[in-house]
């Protein structure tokens, strides 16, 4: 056979796989395989579908035009499953992270409520706000730091597993490894911070009254 072309790289079987070797070439005349043919526009395409159909008639009267759409349109509709799963795993991931916000206030009220008696003993001795402040944020921020080392070490473990839902990005990405632990180190901080407030305003009287 003759070869009368080489064409680029193209990921016949979707974005997520990689461009696999392919000949294309006449099989048999007439109407099989139906072919497809790409026409470049400036404007909206769309309008020129009609003039397109004509012309495609009158020099096969019996061959049928269908499928007659925008080429982004058609690539959209290949990733309409991808995008799917990946809106559904987005909504997982703020599910999580509200949880975790959540939890973690709980935790630290909590422990505040807990210490009362501690803090207002310390504040009667002398401790000021601003130590205070620091002790509870500190031990807030040492349970979100191993919060986040876990859960960086989990998500290199598993990153194999969204290969197939990523399409030009690596499983481990460096800028998203490096703005999700930032995005939870700010929501922890957040969270923490209204406990640690409430902590340096104990009256340390009622804190001692309550024993």
């Amino acid at each position: 056979m003759e070869i009368v072309g080489v064409v680029s790289d193209v990921r016949k079987h979707g974005y997520s796989k990689d461009p696999q070797p392919v000949i294309y070439w006449c099989g048999l005349p007439g109407y099989y395989p139906g072919p497809t043919f790409l026409a470049s526009a400036t404007g909206d395409p769309m309008r020129l579908a009609e003039s397109v159909r004509q012309k495609i008639r009158a020099i096969e009267p019996n061959r049928a035009v269908f499928g007659v759409t925008r080429l982004s349109d058609y690539l959209e509709s290949s990733l309409t499953p991808r995008r799917f799963q990946v809106l559904l795993l987005t909504s997982f991931a703020v599910t999580a992270l509200l949880l975790a916000a959540i939890g973690l206030y709980g935790v630290t009220s909590f422990l505040v409520s807990q210490r009362t008696r501690e803090i207002g003993l310390r504040v009667a001795l002398g401790a000021q706000p601003v130590q205070i402040f620091a002790q509870v944020f500190r031990q807030g921020a040492w349970m979100t730091g191993l919060g986040i080392l876990a859960g960086l070490l989990a998500a290199a473990a598993l990153s194999k597993w969204i290969a197939s839902l990523l399409f030009g990005v690596p499983p481990v990405d460096p800028v998203t490894f490096a703005a999700v632990p930032a995005l939870l180190a700010a929501i922890a901080a957040l969270a923490i911070w209204s406990p640690a407030h409430r902590a340096t305003r104990v009256d340390p009287i009622e804190a001692l009254r309550q024993e």
